[in-house]
């Protein structure tokens, strides 16, 4: 029998370890940080497919519907229907200051994990941003604070140049003015070589879901998902893909 090259498609008409596989197919909205996160994750009993640069809220969500529709993914009623298989978008909020924009926005985001949840489709959402996932490794982040992008790269900046190491491997990046985390760490290979390992550490990812949890609890009176802020959603991705491995 001719076996398919697509990881979602793992039957085979012998026994083999292929086929008690657990996979996840991950849209994510980047192409660098949250690609190379994700698929650290994959194991010899865990696949992890990340498809990158998906955009954000409804369009990622299309995206992941199309991409089920084209590989036969859904049953007759439009949803996730292989058994093993879990489809997650991931994006962030992205908060609009134009009074116009900004209710276009919210609405998308809202609208889109409806239209997800429709198609058995999972999502993990950040409001406001994936970084703020990232600095809950690190330190705890009080609900009532409205942080956004900018906020996040200023904190885990800070944070990173306690680091003696990262600065002497940075030194240059100092001098001129440019060592920041947009700068340097949202790059691949920096990414992947200094900050993915500090958020692989066991006792940080611990805690990071420990805060992450928190903050959820303390947003469950507000009416509307854009409200909660700041509130990620990632760490459920983070507990599915680890009860997986």
């Amino acid at each position: 029998m001719k076996h398919s090259n697509n990881p979602w498609d793992l039957r085979s008409d012998d026994s083999r370890i292929e086929d008690k596989l657990s996979t996840f197919i991950i849209f994510t909205e980047d192409e660098v940080s949250e690609r190379i996160y994700f698929k650290s994750f994959e194991t010899d009993k865990l696949k992890v497919n990340v498809i990158g640069n998906q955009k954000s809220k409804i369009e990622n969500v299309i995206n992941a519907i199309k991409h089920c529709q084209d590989n036969t993914l859904f049953d007759d009623n439009d949803k996730i229907s292989e058994e093993g298989i879990q489809v997650w978008c991931v994006y962030d909020r992205d908060r609009s200051f134009d009074s116009n924009e900004a209710d276009k926005n919210d609405i998308s985001f809202n609208a889109s994990l409806l239209i997800a949840k429709s198609h058995n489709i999972k999502v993990a959402w950040s409001n406001d941003c994936f970084e703020l996932w990232v600095l809950l490794h690190f330190e705890d982040v009080e609900c009532t604070e409205v942080l956004l992008r900018d906020i996040y790269y200023d904190r885990l900046t800070k944070i990173i140049e306690a680091n003696e190491e990262l600065c002497k491997n940075f030194s240059k990046a100092i001098e001129t003015g440019h060592y920041n985390y947009k700068e340097c760490f949202k790059h691949e290979r920096n990414f992947k070589e200094y900050i993915l390992p500090e958020l692989q550490q066991a006792e940080r990812r611990t805690k990071a879901i420990e805060r992450a949890d928190k903050l959820e609890q303390q947003h469950l009176s507000k009416k509307h998902i854009h409200e909660k802020c700041p509130c990620t959603m990632v760490h459920y991705l983070v507990k599915e893909l680890l009860n997986c491995q």
